[in-house]
């Protein structure tokens, strides 16, 4: 289980040794939402997501679990994110697996509590949100993510970035809503320290990165929320555009 003390390379390995364990959870999940989407009205509006929630069997995690599908034809092979919550003394962190491949994970993105207090400030300032909504919701409206190394050059203009060793990798991660800035570690995890709307960019970072954001997003993807329990007790959050 995840521990509030726990170190990075202690989650790192916590996850890893409940991986067998996360799959079973997304592949429950995703038998449960492709059912919906077959049932689904032909008046339903897509995409249409939602986030299920299990207690993982071997280590007793919590695991969050958004699937989306674009058309109703996906009901049978939705789009799937995973993450899970990591309560310590200085925040909630997200703890995302990335470059999922047959079965298996490259490593794992690390979301900062810094990051999710300053997408807070930035984006939902009159949000009476909880931090376990607000992380939801970060991750519901950020589905998807594109990540691009970063020159120093860049990292100047970038006060999370600029004092991090020229021998360390720094990537951004270009969302719906704006940039995460983050430090690769040396073990496997890529932390995002921090998230930027996209007018808040400098120039140099702007006409760097926009046209990345362009070419990925090229309509809204806005959601209303609403919640509704399920007929074995449990809550799930449905978010449809």
């Amino acid at each position: 289980m995840l521990l509030p003390d726990m170190s990075f390379p202690e989650v790192r390995d916590e996850f890893k040794k409940d991986w067998d364990s996360v799959v079973e959870c997304e592949l429950r999940s995703g038998k449960a939402f492709g059912g919906v989407v077959k049932k689904s009205s032909y008046r339903q509006k897509y995409p249409m997501t939602r986030l299920y929630t299990a207690i993982t069997r071997e280590r007793k995690n919590k695991l969050y679990v958004l699937a989306k599908a674009l058309k109703r034809g996906d009901w049978n092979n939705p789009i799937m994110k995973l993450y899970m919550i990591w309560d310590t003394p200085k925040g909630k962190y997200a703890i995302m697996p990335m470059d999922i491949d047959n079965g298996s994970y490259s490593s794992l993105y690390v979301i900062s509590p810094h990051c999710f207090s300053r997408y807070r400030e930035r984006f939902l300032k009159d949000e009476d949100l909880s931090n376990e909504e607000l992380i939801n919701h970060f991750m519901r409206v950020n589905f998807r993510w594109f990540s691009i190394p970063v020159s120093e050059e860049l990292c100047k203009y970038s006060e999370e970035l600029k004092d991090i060793p020229t021998d360390k990798e720094k990537r951004v991660q270009i969302t719906f809503e704006g940039v995460g800035f983050s430090q690769q570690m040396d073990n496997g995890i890529l932390l995002m320290k921090t998230f930027v709307p996209y007018d808040m960019l400098y120039p140099q970072q702007a006409e760097i990165i926009l046209p990345y954001k362009e070419s990925m997003f090229d309509g809204k993807e806005d959601c209303e929320l609403f919640v509704e329990k399920t007929d074995y007790g449990g809550k799930i959050t449905f978010y449809n555009r």
